[in-house]
């Protein structure tokens, strides 16, 4: 595959100011010349007139920026065509690529796996670029910077201590053939497992936050009918997302809003007003209510009046709605945020105080998150789980042991993808789009 020259839109395919087109292999010199006469000074952007290959009709004139190899994304030739964002440029260009010079349509992702192959990323590095990609919030862009760092560092590292480890077990073996081992060695073989079976654990840890940020911190808005619930959603989304009416009744089902709160992933959830009911649908909306409120990290329970939330949400955040239509703040107003729809009044504080519970829950204090995926816990899990076995084997079994120790090695380097399977590269680098 790597011998193919291929080339992808990398940017949006809709109309726009600029579009980007990416070419690597080795055939991207060529390209370039057949499009522009020449290939541009290397990692210097130059305004070149594109012309057609076939015709010598101009198509745009736009910024060549060419990356010979290794020195490139993807460790081969690479260039970019950064031209005006026309639907019929970018056509006319990616015909002339296929058609005329008979180059590749790139896979999705395959940008990043010949990175991958040429060792100018590893695994990790790919994971955490995947993240970015997808991210809607400043939260989880900072989760992919923070788990880059920390697990490819802290992978080195326990590489470099297992490889110690196993280079004194095998050092006890010769002893051991020889008739004399050396139980100190022994001893410290030991302690450094312990040690770094511990830390592997610990770092496992972790994958429960990096969940909650991927997934966003999920807020169900409870309370009677009437209270207000969709058009707190519709105002806190800033769009008409769920039906609002003043007959009792209206939502029926839960809606689910991803929205960006002050720079947290958040999820709010609509549901339908809480009350005895013989309506077939609306006591379903009812039990979809319930069970909302049991997945959510957050329940708000809103109401129009000065009373007590129902047993079930004691812990819930209390809101008083419709402040416009009250004489005098109630007493639990001292507590609870006082919010007016219709008014705007209260929604700041309310927006304050459900930002304070997201943050402490997905803990964004914590720059140790190392593991975002549960593909990197399982390996992890693995490499601690041979540390463990390798434990139960003692001086006259250190063959076994040290076997067990490179199954943890192959386990770390499954890791960072030292060792690729192809069923897991599949599934990685299928998350990304075409041009990437």
């Amino acid at each position: 595959m790597a011998s193919d020259t291929i080339f992808a839109l990398s940017t949006g395919g809709g109309a726009a100011g600029i579009a980007i087109i990416r070419i690597s292999g080795p055939r991207t010199k060529d390209v370039l010349r057949e499009f522009a006469g020449d290939v541009p000074p290397a990692r210097q952007a130059a305004l070149r007139q594109i012309a057609d290959p076939a015709t010598g009709a101009a198509i745009d004139s736009g910024v060549i920026l060419f990356f010979p190899g290794p020195n490139s994304f993807t460790g081969e030739d690479l260039a970019e065509l950064q031209v005006h964002g026309s639907l019929a440029v970018i056509r006319h260009l990616l015909r002339c690529l296929g058609e005329q010079l008979g180059l590749r349509a790139a896979d999705a992702g395959e940008f990043t796996y010949r990175a991958f192959l040429n060792g100018k990323m590893d695994l990790v590095a790919v994971e955490a670029l995947g993240d970015l990609l997808s991210a809607e919030t400043e939260a989880q862009a900072r989760l992919t910077r923070i788990y880059q760092r920390n697990l490819r560092q802290a992978a080195a590292t326990w590489r470099e201590s297992l490889l110690s480890v196993l280079g004194l077990t095998e050092a006890s073996i010769d002893f051991v053939d020889e008739g004399d081992i050396d139980s100190e060695i022994d001893s410290i073989a030991e302690q450094e497992i312990v040690q770094l079976q511990q830390e592997i654990r610990g770092a496992i840890s972790g994958l429960a936050t990096a969940e909650r940020i991927r997934r966003g911190y999920r807020i169900a808005i409870l309370g009677p009918p009437n209270a207000g619930k969709s058009s707190l959603i519709n105002s806190l989304a800033q769009r008409d997302v769920a039906i609002t009416s003043s007959i009792p009744g209206t939502t029926r089902d839960t809606i689910e809003v991803h929205l960006d709160l002050m720079g947290l992933p958040v999820v709010l959830i609509d549901t339908a007003g809480l009350r005895e009911s013989t309506d077939e649908l609306e006591s379903e909306g009812i039990t979809r209510a319930y069970s909302a409120a049991r997945d959510a990290d957050l329940v708000l329970w809103l109401s129009p009046t000065d009373c007590p939330v129902p047993s079930p949400f004691e812990r819930a955040l209390l809101v008083l709605s419709k402040s416009d239509a009250i004489d005098s703040p109630p007493i639990s107003s001292i507590h609870s945020p006082v919010i007016s729809i219709k008014t705007s009044s209260g929604l700041d504080d309310l927006i304050a105080a459900m930002h304070q519970r997201a943050a402490l829950s997905l803990n964004l204090d914590a720059d140790a998150v190392l593991v975002a995926h549960t593909r990197q816990a399982g390996e992890l899990h693995a490499a601690a789980e041979a540390l463990g076995r390798s434990l139960s084997f003692g001086a006259g079994s250190l063959e076994l042991r040290a076997e067990e120790l490179r199954v943890a090695q192959r386990s770390l380097d499954r890791l960072t993808g030292r060792i690729s399977p192809d069923e897991i590269l599949g599934a990685i680098f299928s998350r990304f789009c075409i041009g990437k």
